[in-house]
């Protein structure tokens, strides 16, 4: 009926839903920057700029949000952490912090869900085959057994 998994959309709406509950008008930007981060860890602004295709001011701007401190001092979202790169002070290496490895492993688990449920659906045909052949096996012996049993 459907040529893609309806499933697999109810689990990233989930995810949608998951980001939302932190700002209900996260930017799509936003949500980008922490996904690159949470692959990522110990990214670096240019890479963060290569990877999401974002101008270094929607960077800044994004990563501003999702760290502690946000734009005139409004609070962030306290999902990633800014460190200054010991190597070079021009460059910040991004991390999450334990929040954000929080929601990280939420939405991890609002992924997998499906994969759980495919995993168990296969397990569950395996089984109902080996039990098929045990069922059919157990067959053929009574039958052994009963040609014996007439032989004697």
């Amino acid at each position: 009926m459907y040529d893609y998994d309806r499933r697999t959309l109810v689990n990233l709406g989930l995810c949608i839903k998951a980001l939302r509950r932190l700002n209900p008008e996260l930017p799509i930007q936003a949500a980008h920057v922490f996904l690159s981060v949470a692959t990522n860890p110990g990214l670096a602004t240019p890479e963060l700029m290569s990877r999401t295709g974002l101008a270094q001011s929607s960077c800044s701007r994004n990563v501003a949000l999702l760290s502690e401190r946000h734009r005139r001092g409004a609070p962030g979202l306290g999902l990633i952490a800014v460190q200054p790169d010991p190597a070079d002070y021009r460059r910040n290496i991004l991390n999450l912090t334990d929040s954000g490895r929080d929601l990280a492993k939420e939405l991890t688990n609002i992924l997998n869900r499906n994969g759980d449920q495919q995993k168990l659906r296969k397990q569950m045909r395996s089984l109902s085959k080996q039990s098929e052949l045990v069922i059919r096996e157990t067959d053929a012996l009574k039958e052994l057994a009963e040609s014996f049993a007439v032989m004697t």
